[in-house]
C-alpha cells in the first residue's frame, strides 16, 4: 500500500509499518495522509490528524464520498482547522465529522485488509 503524507510518500507492506507512517507528524502535531493500494486510484481513504483528533474521507470511486462522523467531548466550537501542507495550509472541519485518531488508525488497518468496504469502526456519512 502506499501511503502520501505532507512529508511524502511512503510503502507499507505490514499493519505495523501503516501504524508506524500514520504516526508521524509533522508540524504541530498535524499530518495527512492518503492511502491507495498499490497501482490503484480507488479506492482512497484520507485521513486528516491534528495531535489525537482526525477526521476521514473514503473515496470507494471518482465522484463517491463519505465523510467520518462522530463527535469528541472537548473540541470547542464548531469547527476544526486541520493542517494540510508544509507551508501551513489549513481546512476547516465541522467538529461532527471529527473523530479519536485511534479510531482512525483502527479504520487505516480496516482498510489495509479490505479497501473495497467503509471501514466498520468509524461512522459515515456520504457526501
Amino acid at each position: 500500500m502506499e501511503v502520501t503524507a505532507i512529508d511524502g510518500a511512503h510503502r507499507v507492506v505490514s499493519d505495523n509499518d501503516l501504524k508506524s507512517v500514520l504516526m508521524r507528524r509533522v508540524r504541530d502535531g498535524a499530518n495527512n495522509f492518503w492511502l491507495a493500494h498499490d497501482g490503484r486510484e480507488f479506492p482512497t481513504l484520507a485521513i486528516l490528524v491534528k495531535s489525537e483528533i482526525a477526521c476521514l474521507y473514503y473515496m470507494p470511486q471518482r465522484g463517491i464520498n463519505f465523510q467520518s462522523m462522530g463527535e469528541i467531548a472537548g473540541v470547542e466550537g464548531t469547527d476544526t482547522s486541520f493542517t494540510i501542507s508544509l507551508d501551513g495550509e489549513q481546512i476547516e472541519v465541522q467538529n461532527s465529522a471529527v473523530v479519536p485518531f485511534r479510531l482512525a488508525l483502527a479504520a487505516a488497518i480496516e482498510f489495509f485488509d479490505d479497501a473495497d468496504r467503509l471501514p466498520p469502526s468509524v461512522g459515515w456519512s456520504e457526501l
